[in-house]
């Protein structure tokens, strides 16, 4: 399965997608979250981070990569939602 991606300022994910798979010649299972975007403008960025938050406490698997993928300008909002975020997940400690 493919994600979708789409050119302009609007999030193409509306929900969070999970991708699985198998790393070739190391039988390594992996998971890549895909989230609602910070830079949404259909969704306050506040929104979005508890939407996230939300999904990663249901989820049972450990968490072992954060990737944050940004496009174009990041606003205060948005640069303080990823930063609530990456706090939440203990990023100084575990970095």
């Amino acid at each position: 399965r493919v994600a979708k991606a789409a050119a302009g300022a609007l999030s193409v994910t509306r929900h969070v997608e999970v991708y699985e798979g198998l790393l070739p010649g190391q039988g390594l299972r992996f998971s890549v979250f895909d989230t609602i975007g910070f830079c949404d403008s259909l969704l306050s960025p506040h929104e979005v981070s508890e939407i996230v938050k939300g999904f990663i406490q249901n989820n049972r698997a450990p968490i072992s990569k954060v990737v944050i993928v940004c496009s174009g300008r990041i606003e205060l909002e948005q640069a303080k939602a990823i930063k609530n975020i990456m706090g939440w997940l203990q990023y100084p400690k575990h970095k």
